[in-house]
């Protein structure tokens, strides 16, 4: 097998379709599988998938999961099912545009063998139906092959955060086979980092796909959906941490300041003003102590102003 679409869903019955109908419509000149891994949807989600299973073969990987174990599990176990030498990845509410993405990409890893995951540029589709082209660059100078732009070495930028949109990547397999056992490891922020650490980078210079891009703010979303977010990130940046320890040394101190700080916040706004002195007094690191909700949270009046900002 020379190519495995990785595609990973949890209840999304109104999105699924569009994304397996645009890794079905490409043209290529190879074999290629498909591994769903869906995260014990509650929706249709699973009967679609099992439609489409059905129509198409040996063509689909199903790994429908019972019970919901989280994203980083579901990477874990995508990843681990697909058998190609190239991966490419597209999660379940977004999908790719342009036919040839997949023989675009298998050819120049083919013809480029220093270079180990590419990419593509993206479109960001709004809840409001609105959609924005997003140029995601980190170089402001390219090497250019054709219609291919030559970033080579990444691993700098990478580390602090995706160089390529995860619905835009195609990789080499071979590259993440040491670090399987982790779970985490494909999540976009790890999963660049390992691949950036052992090879190079390019991009396509079309724009191939389309991202669905959520419609409220982290600062506006629930205090659950916040510490939810925030240990998500925190997991990451201490995988990243254990995997390259000389190359990702985080403060563990702000990392675990950044939960504090959620919670600080929330106690402001909801004027609970004892709660709001003991998170300030549990914060360490002076990156956070510069911040605005700690430093005017001098005492409880302070903290009745600010909950009303």
């Amino acid at each position: 097998m020379l190519l495995s679409v990785g595609i990973l869903t949890y209840n999304q019955e109104a999105y699924i379709r569009q994304c397996l109908d645009s890794v079905l419509m490409q043209k290529v000149d190879f074999d290629y599988e498909i591994v769903v891994g869906d995260d014990a949807s509650t929706d249709g989600t699973q009967d679609i998938l099992r439609d489409y299973a059905k129509s198409y073969p040996g063509k689909f990987v199903l790994l429908l999961g019972e019970k919901n174990e989280g994203i980083s599990m579901n990477y874990k176990k995508v990843l681990t099912a697909c058998k190609g030498e190239y991966v490419a990845l597209c999660e379940g509410d977004d999908y790719w545009t342009d036919m040839t993405k997949l023989q675009k990409q298998v050819d120049f890893l083919g013809n480029h063998p220093d270079y180990g995951f590419v990419g593509a540029y993206s479109t960001l589709l709004f809840p409001d139906g609105t959609m924005k082209e997003e140029p995601y660059n980190y170089f402001q100078t390219t090497i250019h092959e054709g219609e291919w732009e030559l970033y080579g070495d990444l691993f700098e930028y990478a580390k602090y955060g995706p160089v390529t949109r995860t619905v835009s990547l195609c990789f080499r397999r071979e590259l993440i086979e040491d670090y399987m056992q982790y779970v985490g490891m494909g999540n976009d922020m790890v999963l660049q980092t390992i691949l950036a650490k052992k090879s190079n980078f390019a991009k396509h210079s079309a724009v191939m796909c389309v991202y669905r891009q959520g419609g409220v703010s982290t600062d506006k979303m629930s205090i659950e959906k916040q510490l939810y977010y925030n240990r998500w990130y925190v997991d990451n940046r201490l995988l990243q941490k254990r995997l390259f320890p000389d190359d990702c040394d985080w403060d563990e101190d702000e990392l675990a300041d950044r939960e504090t700080y959620i919670l600080l916040k929330n106690a402001i706004r909801h004027r609970q003003v004892r709660e709001a002195l003991r998170y300030k007094k549990d914060i360490r690191s002076q990156i956070y102590k510069r911040k605005k909700y700690y430093r005017y949270l001098f005492g409880p009046i302070t903290c009745l102003i600010l909950s009303f900002k």
